[in-house]
């Protein structure tokens, strides 16, 4: 939601302001932050939040053909800082939603595994998840291909 002061007062204080509210990272921060609480909305009936759900149905995707997986292999596949993914994961593991299990050939090494659980929820959580994004950059209408092309330009 933007903020209530109309912009023709920040004008009045100063020019840089006007400019900041104008400014590409300035909106895009404002849609971020717009989209996480109504994405946190939408799950907290599942108990899971956005990153949970990203991280649970990354796990799922990369573990689909018997593959294992580590917490590193994970931390990799997101891109994600490897102290955030453990503490993610922790969380997960908690709530039931994996296991760590011994890794067959490095006793280091934990192999992560979605529990029955953890299917059930991302099976219905995740399609609430694409149902919110479809309503939410619904907005976006014919320009859905240019805006994705973007993004993934400014990756």
């Amino acid at each position: 939601m933007p903020c209530p002061a109309p912009e023709d007062d920040w004008k009045e204080m100063s020019p840089e302001m006007s400019m900041l509210t104008a400014s590409p990272s300035f909106l895009l921060l404002e849609v971020i932050h717009t989209w996480q609480k109504r994405i946190k909305e939408r799950l907290a009936g599942f108990d899971l939040t956005s990153t949970q759900l990203t991280m649970l149905a990354s796990l799922m995707m990369i573990t689909k053909n018997g593959k294992l997986v580590t917490q590193a292999d994970l931390a990799a596949f997101l891109s994600a800082d490897k102290m955030m993914v453990s503490e993610v994961l922790r969380t997960l593991e908690k709530k039931g939603y994996i296991d760590r299990q011994d890794h067959p050939v490095d006793r280091r090494a934990k192999s992560l595994v979605i529990t029955d659980k953890g299917r059930e929820t991302i099976d219905v959580a995740l399609k609430e998840a694409i149902k919110f994004d479809q309503e939410f950059f619904a907005a976006v209408g014919e320009d859905m291909d240019t805006f994705i092309k973007i993004l993934n330009r400014l990756r």
